[in-house]
């Protein structure tokens, strides 16, 4: 219990230190749009709709602001809302709910962001999920645990949040529902700060059962290149949450130890190609969304370059700062990206392998073409809602969250009469 204490507290330090730190870079940068795509450059240009939709799309159920979702080996589907709440879909339309979530702030883009099973789920039945926190909330909660009041935090600033990432038991009863058991935190985003955009906090498991976790910038560009903290990175940690032995930076700090790249400005999209290396898209500046391969120890660039005066081509290219990874793939006119998926399924033959992308602002969805480092856009469909998350179903069939202002849908893509 000391122990974790004293590592809560180290967590929890910190908040302000990167404010003065960074202020020129980041008033510099942080005045860029953010995947709500409020830019006059959305849907100019390069993001033309080419409408030939080989599927038909099938609407299944409808969510409260769904953000994630991921299958189970039974074939249930969990679906993460944004206001906190996790819904467990069945095939026969019921929904269920799953209770004991913790507590989110979900102010701007903040909220429960991303539901991932562990790959042994079948054995051990554990989920992870990503969430904001804010400091404010947490220091309510010490409070009550050691029987203090908690009108003395009346003044305390509520804007200081961060990513969470948790993992707990799915227990599930015979209403369709269940609970979540033995939660626990395993990473935080460090340190927390003002502001409710560029959180990332997506996830996505290794072959080798490490956890990949994208963490945003918090729109403070400056920290994507400050080795010292975890905002603007994807880090890498294991499923209980330490330090992988192989991490580049391994022996360094606590939180520069968990960084595998740096440079990243709001990375949404991360995904294991069928080959096993790891891509990821995010979210640029007034343009500049990218679709990077993500290698040990790279960086990306984030403020100090950006692909937004590229044109949207697979030869982006930063020539005066050769230190840094370069894209394989950028669109100088916004797509806005949120989630990636690598197609393996037989239902649509001619997309194995490929990659697709989501687009928030844009509503579109976008296959591209991978074959070795070479990338191309080959199709974009206009799907007439923000496309927030996909996943594959058992039989190959598409699978899509719609995130709407109004609220949201769970459709599935097939081939006609399928």
């Amino acid at each position: 219990m000391l122990g974790q204490l004293c590592l809560s507290a180290f967590l929890l330090s910190g908040c302000n230190v990167i404010k003065k730190y960074h202020k020129v870079v980041d008033e510099k940068f942080a005045a860029g749009r953010d995947e709500s795509g409020d830019s006059s450059s959305v849907l100019q240009g390069q993001l033309t709709p080419v409408d030939r939709r080989p599927f038909i799309i099938h609407e299944i159920a409808q969510f409260n602001h769904p953000m994630a979702m991921s299958f189970l080996p039974d074939g249930t589907l969990l679906v993460a809302e944004k206001s906190g709440q996790l819904k467990l879909w069945h095939p026969d339309n019921k929904i269920g709910v799953i209770r004991n979530l913790p507590d989110v702030v979900s102010n701007g883009q903040g909220g429960l962001l991303d539901i991932a099973p562990h790959p042994d789920f079948e054995k051990n039945h554990l989920i992870y999920l990503s969430w904001i926190e804010s400091e404010k909330l947490l220091k309510e909660k010490a409070a009550l645990r050691n029987g203090e009041s908690v009108d003395d935090l009346s003044g305390e600033d509520k804007s200081a949040m961060g990513a969470v990432i948790g993992r707990a038991e799915l227990v599930c009863d015979n209403k369709g529902g269940g609970r979540l058991a033995g939660l626990s935190v395993i990473w935080r985003q460090e340190p927390k700060t003002e502001g409710d955009v560029n959180f990332g906090a997506r996830m996505t498991f290794a072959p080798d059962k490490s956890l990949f976790i994208s963490s945003g910038d918090r729109s403070q560009p400056a920290a994507a290149q400050d080795m010292s903290i975890n905002l603007g990175k994807i880090v890498r940690i294991t499923d209980i949450g330490r330090i992988p032995a192989d991490n580049p930076f391994n022996g360094s700090s606590f939180l520069k130890s968990q960084i595998w790249t740096s440079g990243h400005r709001n990375p949404l999209g991360m995904a294991f190609s069928p080959d096993g290396r790891l891509w990821e898209n995010e979210i640029g500046q007034n343009g500049g969304d990218k679709l990077n391969l993500i290698q040990k120890g790279a960086n990306y660039g984030w403020p100090i370059v950006t692909a937004a005066a590229e044109p949207s081509s697979s030869t982006a290219t930063t020539p005066t700062h050769p230190e840094f990874t370069k894209p394989k793939w950028s669109w100088s006119t916004s797509l806005v990206p949120s989630s990636l998926l690598f197609y393996t399924g037989n239902l649509f033959p001619e997309w194995k392998g490929n990659a697709f992308i989501g687009g928030l602002a844009s509503q579109m969805l976008v296959r591209m073409e991978i074959k070795g480092d070479k990338v191309r856009e080959a199709d974009r469909w206009p799907m007439g809602h923000r496309v927030r998350d996909f996943a594959q179903g058992s039989d190959g069939a598409f699978w899509v969250l719609y995130d709407d202002n109004k609220g949201g849908k769970l459709i599935r893509l097939a081939p006609p009469g399928r």
